[in-house]
């Protein structure tokens, strides 16, 4: 049995709990997180399928997915989804009243997370990918003045 999208988000919902509670971008179960189509799309494409379209993710689109190749997809769409959470953030924390959100806290938290996971995954699933991680791009970050 292949899996679905919805047991596919939910593997990586489950992985990356703490980290998309903070970034305030979790669903409740069994409804689809966009947030997390285009990670499950990033990694079928890494893997060699050809998803219908690149912004929506369906079961259909799973169906012909490998029983080898799952763990592997599990493992890329996370690794996206810190690096779209990365890239997402913004650089700042702010307060209102008693609350305050540090985004920069969380990027840096993710950073760390995602520096030890990437070369992991390229180590793990590297002889599988049709679109390599390449080790030698390095994660830039822009900042407003």
């Amino acid at each position: 049995m292949m899996p679905t999208r919805n047991e596919v988000e939910t593997v990586v919902q489950r992985r990356l709990a703490g980290f998309l509670r903070r970034a305030s971008m979790t669903t409740a179960p069994h409804e689809d997180n966009e947030a997390l189509a285009d990670p499950i799309g990033w990694a079928l494409r890494r893997l060699g399928y050809a998803p219908a379209s690149l912004a929506t993710i369906t079961d259909d689109d799973l169906a012909g997915l490998a029983a080898g190749h799952v763990d592997a997809l599990l493992d890329l769409a996370e690794l996206r989804a810190i690096e779209s959470m990365i890239t997402n953030l913004d650089n700042v924390s702010t307060q209102t009243g008693p609350v305050r959100s540090e985004w920069d806290n969380l990027r840096k938290d993710l950073l760390t997370y995602w520096e030890k996971r990437r070369p992991l995954v390229a180590a793990m699933w590297g002889h599988l990918l049709a679109i390599p991680l390449d080790e030698s791009v390095k994660m830039v970050r822009m900042r407003a003045l």
